[in-house]
């Protein structure tokens, strides 16, 4: 899918049907192709969280905020 909001239902889908380690990896390859994409940064965090992945979800949260700076 093309759309972002269909991307991060295909991550939900991945999420319940495979768990949220196949859900988190689908989310870092489209960030990695779409850095600048908050919605999937904000995804990603918040797959964090659930985790149990402070750390990381701050990492991710720290990336929004210092590209919001720019």
């Amino acid at each position: 899918p093309q759309d972002a909001q269909a991307k991060l239902e295909v991550v939900r889908f991945l999420g319940a049907t495979k768990g949220q380690p196949a859900a988190t990896a689908e989310l870092e390859k489209l960030m990695a192709a779409e850095p600048d994409n908050h919605e999937f940064k904000f995804a990603l965090a918040g797959l964090y969280q659930s985790q149990g992945k402070t750390t990381e979800a701050e990492v991710v949260l720290r990336q929004v905020i210092d590209r919001s700076k720019d």
